[in-house]
């Protein structure tokens, strides 16, 4: 189990960037930034 948070974790700096490319220019940072925030702080816990 360890080994799959870890693998996770190890994973949202990248993913987070290549999930935001993604996104439409038009969609609101106000809405994206709180979800990535909220996931980094989240991996940030398990690490």
């Amino acid at each position: 189990m360890q080994t799959i948070i870890d693998e996770v974790v190890g994973a949202v700096d990248n993913e987070i960037p290549d999930v935001a490319s993604g996104l439409p220019a038009e969609f609101p940072p106000e809405i994206a930034d709180p979800i990535f925030d909220g996931i980094e702080t989240a991996a940030r816990k398990f690490s």
